[in-house]
């Protein structure tokens, strides 16, 4: 396999979902049946991860080239976590390619800085880096847990969705790769070039993106939406309100 494995469903206007690290495409399909419908939804493995198990996670730049590679010529985009990185990149460089941005529980930098005071401290993602050389499995079950503490989410519905998760299991390389793509990228200028319509989704329980990032995305200009009872995916906890939201934002410009 040299390509990005993906699949497409539905019909409608493009729409390229990108996941978040540790996981694979089917994290979307909570979702999924709502959009189908609207759109014609491309949902893509990461380097590494779900069916593109056996592909590197390069460069930054290289993967951004890789998604671009099978992406349609124009569509929206829907990068969640670490898979809003890689949008926002193919955003700003590529405009003709990106015509509407949704970050979903996205932030342009992970990792507390001195000039940038949203997001993570250096320890918490220094946490996820130990794990993984200890017990990477185990990690990436308590970091899905991590996402919906105090969401609205069953036991069931996270056991399931545990073991979906589990059933394609991401490269360990790729799961080191991606962590250091987190602690290393500051992309906030970049996305405050983007002159394409972007909307920004947070979750107000979310525990790895704070939720006083609505203040950097309110000054750029970026219209954002919270979701109260929501952690790191409000796509999977609140799909219904989500679907919504996503339709009105690429359908209507709302």
């Amino acid at each position: 396999m040299t390509k990005l494995a993906y699949k497409i469903f539905g019909q409608g206007p493009d729409l390229v979902l990108l996941h978040g690290w540790g996981m694979h495409s089917g994290i979307w399909q909570p979702v999924l049946d709502k959009l189908t419908s609207d759109f014609r939804v491309m949902l893509v493995d990461l380097p590494g991860h779900g069916e593109s198990v056996g592909l590197p996670l390069q460069l930054f730049e290289k993967v951004v080239d890789q998604i671009l590679e099978i992406a349609p010529d124009c569509a929206g985009w829907v990068g969640w976590s670490l898979g809003g990185q890689f949008a926002i990149s193919a955003a700003e460089r590529f405009p003709e390619r990106v015509d509407k941005l949704m970050l979903v529980a996205n932030n342009p930098c992970f990792q507390l800085r001195d000039d940038w005071p949203y997001a993570m401290r250096p320890e918490q993602l220094e946490q996820f880096a130990n794990g993984l050389e200890a017990d990477w499995e185990k990690t990436i079950q308590r970091f899905l847990a991590l996402q919906f503490l105090g969401a609205d989410i069953s036991k069931p519905q996270l056991r399931k969705l545990q073991y979906e998760m589990s059933a394609l299991p991401p490269d360990i390389e790729a799961l080191r790769a991606g962590l250091a793509l987190l602690r290393s990228l500051d992309l906030h200028e970049e996305l405050i070039r983007i002159q394409q319509p972007v909307q920004a989704i947070l979750g107000g329980l979310d525990r790895l993106v704070p939720i006083q990032l609505k203040n950097f995305y309110a000054e750029a200009g970026i219209e954002t939406h919270i979701f109260n009872r929501a952690g790191h995916a409000p796509f999977v906890s609140c799909s219904d309100e989500f679907a919504t939201m996503l339709k009105r934002f690429f359908l209507n410009g709302e």
